[in-house]
């Protein structure tokens, strides 16, 4: 786990690398780490906690961040398991509704405060951040932290649950009408000039169709298609999400992942709900 971690952890420092972007939007090491943990329990916390303080080492943060940082990555896993699967379990497939909005509120909200605060914190006070922008910092630490839980995670948790996602779950004409769709939406802005076109939101309906027709691994594959997509078009600079001001930049790119995928995760766990009733 300690491997893991840190190679997705060195992953995660070369996309937040960006002049387009002040943190990573994808930031791989705490999702995979949330996923694992709800798999082989908390006997692997401090693989995490090896590995996250390896990356963090190479990359020269300071001390304070290099103390807090580890720890809160790790907290953020394990009350994420803690959560999850004690005070409001959840079927790891997303079998129900209810299921989508405890894993919103334990998994999405919660556990990425408690990394967010730790990291901010020891930025500030290793002199990396001024005071004054620590509110702003977390919101937006926290923010890249949630989204990135809901586009990775779910994926993550049917794989580690049911051992294997089927791709033919979705047929080739879906994707096809995907990639069309995606291809518009985000090469909009160099093709027409025109930042923040709403047709950045065209994926949108037909990642929603794919989720009430195809069900919860389809929507799981289409949601991570749509938002690595969007989210690798934004790192490099490009797309209607692409701006000159990093926290617009930013912020557009949260709010379209958020979206569209917990409407196609909650969609997609209706219709299994309906099914199975």
């Amino acid at each position: 786990m300690s491997a893991v971690t840190w190679a997705l952890s060195r992953a995660g420092v070369w996309l937040s690398s960006s002049p387009s972007l002040l943190v990573s939007p994808l930031w791989p090491a705490s999702r995979v780490a949330i996923a694992a943990l709800l798999r082989f329990g908390p006997k692997i916390a401090p693989g995490i906690w090896i590995g996250t303080m390896a990356s963090d080492l190479m990359a020269g943060d300071p001390l304070p961040f290099l103390i807090l940082g580890p720890i809160g990555n790790t907290l953020e896993a394990l009350v994420a398991w803690k959560l999850l699967t004690q005070s409001w379990p959840i079927n790891q497939r997303f079998e129900q509704a209810r299921d989508v909005l405890r894993f919103l509120a334990a998994g999405v909200i919660i556990p990425p405060l408690i990394s967010a605060t730790f990291g901010i914190t020891g930025l500030t006070i290793g002199g990396v951040l001024q005071e004054e922008t620590f509110p702003r910092s977390l919101a937006l630490y926290w923010a890249a932290n949630a989204s990135s839980i809901l586009m990775l995670t779910p994926a993550l948790m049917i794989i580690f649950s049911s051992k294997i996602i089927d791709a033919k779950r979705i047929p080739i004409i879906h994707l096809t009408i995907l990639s069309a769709a995606i291809s518009v939406g985000f090469s909009c802005e160099s093709i027409l000039e025109i930042q923040h076109w709403p047709l950045a939101y065209l994926p949108l309906p037909i990642v929603v169709w794919i989720a009430f027709s195809r069900g919860v691994e389809a929507a799981t594959i289409a949601n991570l298609f749509v938002s690595l997509s969007s989210t690798l078009f934004t790192i490099f600079n490009t797309g209607p999400f692409a701006t000159q001001n990093t926290l617009n930049s930013l912020t557009l790119l949260i709010i379209h992942n958020i979206i569209t995928t917990a409407t196609a995760l909650l969609l997609a766990a209706v219709r299994a709900e309906l099914i199975n009733s």
